[in-house]
């Protein structure tokens, strides 16, 4: 059985940054996952050099599941699970 691996890293969405949290089994899976929501692949340049390989703080007291979580006010909020 395959481990999960979680990253957390940059998001630019409606015009401002904020942050986000993937769990995936691999950074291709991690890739994959942020496609379904953003539609697009982002690079695994990107993955690699700009998000941490942990579970950020934002994410205390949620169990790490195959996903994509927004923090949908730039980190004012809980984060919100979109894929």
């Amino acid at each position: 059985m395959k481990n999960l691996k979680t990253w957390n890293g940059r998001w630019y969405e409606n015009n401002q940054f904020c942050h986000a949290n993937v769990c995936a089994f691999s950074r291709a899976d991690a890739r994959r996952v942020i496609a379904t929501y953003k539609g697009t692949y982002i690079s695994d340049r990107e993955l690699r050099d700009y998000w941490a390989p942990c579970w950020g703080n934002s994410m205390i007291g949620i169990m790490p599941e195959r996903g994509l979580w927004l923090e949908t006010t730039c980190g004012i909020s809980k984060p919100v699970r979109v894929a």
